[in-house]
């Protein structure tokens, strides 16, 4: 995982323009004299027009003063005129004046040269009726003397101004914005370190209040978060520490599992040859005893010694039962030890049904049984190992008399079509002793049979019906069951009529053809 950090300038507390206080002054002030500078320009544009109209104003008010005050005296008197002029105000920029009337005329000041000069004359009445007129002339300094002396003033009013509004602006800025925004980045910069125990204090209502109270709600809830991870962090190392032990420890259980399978591989395996040589070995002898034994009945009987004729067919008995056991192991080892091996050939059907019939019967009427075969017309030929299902037919209606007494068997075989393939089924029916659900679910296990009295009253090895099935199996079928206790039960065999060598199938086999 690629981390991130982020890089944060210590230049910017000494450099004054990267200050955002600064930026803002600036801004501001750049604004305020660019104002102030459109404004002296626009004052000093029309100075010369303001300065004539306020001196026009006040040339209009001082002579209509005068001409009250002529009129209130109702007679001129010179003395009385100046003493006028020199307690008005609104003559004090004038820098000369003079009034006149058909009685006298009265002159202060001396005109500049160049001057801003107004005249008047106005017409009144004395108050004895005498009809006269009033001549006001006043002279003001050269209008270039004072305006430039206003533009100096203008301009030291406006500069005046934004040094002091710049002096104001900055201490305000610095109060408000500077100061509390460097404690936020100062903040955050040591957040970024990874101190997390720190508190922006901002009593403020402002912006930058609201600002550092989401700062320290972000900070509480970061600690809180911390807090929680470092508690998962511990849980999940303390996990992991379990998750290695356990694999370990798994690792040891598959170790000694993998070397107990190999164990019991090379065990089986020696069970099995053990088992073919032993049963090879076995079988020469048992031969042997089963040939004497009939023999000597024969011998017995010629020479009339029959008492002896009964212990000799028990050791017949006892020699086929065993050797049929010794035929059975010798079977499933083979098939365990993958040395089995299958015959294919293509074969008739029915004259394979025939055969089976013929050597079952006499065991299935044994039990005073009845056994009914019924076959389909469309049986036709079928590619599998011939040998092996007619040992697995002649092994069910073996069990079916073994198991039946006094009942009836049937055997129906036909011909039918599953997934678009063709198929062998053949299904054997009894009225036997039957089996439970408990025996259904064990009974093509090895050395299996319905209980141990069952194997006290009727016999077996328990192998046949395992070795049936994985007969089938090798072939790609198999063989089902349904039983009712006390009632019978039905097999049924499935083996594909085309055998498939690509096809999957539960048990390896050495597979021949002919």
């Amino acid at each position: 995982m690629n981390e991130k950090s982020i890089v944060i300038n210590n230049d910017w507390t000494h450099n004054w323009q990267a200050k955002i206080a600064t930026r803002i002054s600036s801004i501001v002030l750049w604004s305020v004299g660019l104002l102030g500078l459109m404004s002296t320009a626009f004052f000093l544009s029309n100075l010369t027009h303001y300065v004539q109209v306020q001196h026009q104003s006040a040339f209009d008010q001082v002579s209509l003063t005068l001409l009250e005050s002529v009129l209130v005296m109702n007679d001129w008197r010179d003395s009385d005129i100046e003493s006028i002029f020199k307690n008005a105000e609104l003559i004090s920029n004038i820098a000369s004046f003079k009034v006149a009337t058909s009685k006298g005329q009265v002159t202060l000041g001396e005109s500049p040269e160049n001057g801003d000069v107004h005249q008047k004359t106005i017409n009144f009445t004395w108050p004895d009726g005498e009809a006269d007129q009033l001549m006001i002339e006043g002279c003001y300094p050269p209008l270039k003397q004072l305006i430039r002396k206003k533009q100096i003033q203008l301009v030291v009013l406006v500069g005046g101004s934004i040094i002091l509004f710049s002096l104001v602006l900055g201490w305000v800025i610095d109060i408000n914005v500077r100061k509390p925004f460097e404690q936020l980045v100062d903040a955050t910069k040591r957040f970024s370190a990874g101190e997390t125990g720190i508190t922006v204090q901002l009593n403020r209502k402002d912006e930058f209040g609201v600002l550092a109270s989401f700062f320290n709600e972000m900070l509480e809830r970061v600690r809180h978060n911390q807090q929680i991870l470092e508690h998962e962090v511990a849980k999940k190392q303390h996990a992991v520490k379990e998750l290695e032990a356990h694999q370990v420890h798994l690792e040891t259980l598959t170790m000694a599992l993998k070397l107990a399978r190999d164990q019991a591989l090379d065990a089986n395996k020696s069970k099995s040859a053990f088992l073919a040589n032993m049963s090879h070995e076995l079988r020469t002898p048992l031969n042997a005893i089963i040939g004497y034994s009939e023999l000597l009945q024969d011998d017995v009987t010629d020479a009339g010694q029959v008492e002896y004729v009964p212990d000799l067919k028990r050791i017949h008995t006892a020699g086929s039962h065993l050797l049929q056991l010794i035929n059975d192991i010798l079977d499933l080892s083979k098939i365990e030890a993958g040395k089995m091996e299958l015959v294919i050939e293509t074969f008739d059907i029915l004259a394979m049904i025939k055969t089976v019939n013929s050597m079952a019967r006499p065991l299935v009427e044994k039990g005073n049984n009845t056994l009914t075969v019924h076959c389909d017309d469309n049986l036709g030929m079928m590619k599998a190992d011939v040998m092996r299902i007619r040992q697995v037919l002649f092994n069910l209606l073996s069990n079916a008399g073994k198991f039946t007494k006094d009942g009836q068997i049937e055997m129906r075989v036909e011909r039918t079509m599953i997934n678009h393939k063709p198929w062998f089924i053949a299904s054997i029916t009894d009225t036997g002793i039957g089996m439970s659900e408990a025996i259904l679910g064990k009974l093509f296990q090895e050395f299996v049979q319905a209980d141990s009295s069952t194997t006290r009253k009727y016999g077996g090895t328990g192998l046949g019906l395992a070795i049936s099935r994985r007969f089938c199996n090798m072939m790609g079928g198999d063989i089902s069951v349904t039983s009712v206790e006390s009632k019978g039960s039905c097999f049924t065999v499935k083996v594909p009529i085309e055998f498939d060598e690509s096809a999957e199938v539960e048990f390896n086999a050495v597979i021949s053809y002919t």
